[in-house]
């Protein structure tokens, strides 16, 4: 979900470089390469800069609580009494010690 919006985000951005303000005069020269700058620019504080930098911190925020998951898993495995059979001397079993034996 998260990849979708930022590929939306980034979409947009993009979509800057096609920008172009009407008129040859110097303002509109000026404004179109600063749009374009301030959303497209990876060596700035641009738009598309960010976007990079929202995603690796997404992903290793997705990565770290992954981690977290598979670890609790495991001491949830190393924490659990496995289960054992235990035969009584007439014959009856119980199941990890359920006390429905047969």
């Amino acid at each position: 979900m998260q990849g979708e919006l930022l590929r939306e985000i980034r979409r947009l951005a993009e979509r800057f470089e096609l920008l172009s303000f009407r008129g040859d005069d110097m303002v509109s020269n000026n404004a179109t390469r600063e749009f374009r700058r301030l959303a497209l620019d990876p060596d700035d504080q641009s738009l598309t800069t960010a976007i990079d930098v929202l995603e690796d911190a997404i992903n290793h925020q997705v990565e770290a609580l992954s981690a977290a998951l598979r670890e609790y898993a495991s001491m949830e495995e190393t924490n659990t009494v496995p289960p054992a059979e235990f035969q009584w001397p007439n014959g009856r079993v119980d199941h990890a010690g359920d006390g429905n034996g047969r």
